[in-house]
């Protein structure tokens, strides 16, 4: 008899895999707690320190809520404005640069999927692309997992 994988295997496995294929420091999926209104960071890999545990944000700031409120991929690097670096995971993490997508479920944005790196550095076309697809293959393992 063969056992099935809990989703919370396949999700750190995919923060994993994306980590390593982005050659980056960080990746992780917060997601929005609908009773309390509020973001929280349920899986990460690439951690520095357990702060991420303890961050429960108001998803409308900084640099995930920018992703909340366009819907699209926002980038925080060297061209972007001050906000997306006072973002708490990107200081937590001590983060210099980050690329962040939505994770859409039944056509609503629930979560973010973030890749993070310590030092200056800027995602291109190719790496958006890749986190868009890792978004939409983590979306139904969050969504069962986290309900």
């Amino acid at each position: 008899m063969q056992t099935e994988k809990c989703p919370a295997f396949w999700i750190e496995a995919e923060l994993e895999r994306l980590r390593a294929t982005l050659s980056s420091d960080f990746a992780a999926i917060a997601w929005i707690d609908d009773n309390k209104g509020r973001l929280r960071w349920r899986f990460v890999s690439g951690e520095s320190n357990e702060r991420y545990r303890h961050i429960e944000q108001r998803p409308d700031r900084g640099l995930v809520g920018e992703v909340l409120r366009i819907g699209r991929p926002v980038h925080a690097d060297a061209t972007a404005g001050r906000q997306h670096f006072e973002s708490p995971i990107m200081l937590a993490e001590r983060l210099s640069a980050a690329l962040a997508v939505p994770v859409h479920v039944c056509n609503k944005i629930r979560g973010i999927l973030l890749i993070g790196e310590r030092r200056k550095r800027m995602y291109g076309d190719g790496e958006v692309k890749t986190m868009m697809d890792a978004a939409h293959r983590l979306a139904s393992w969050c969504e069962n997992l986290l309900r």
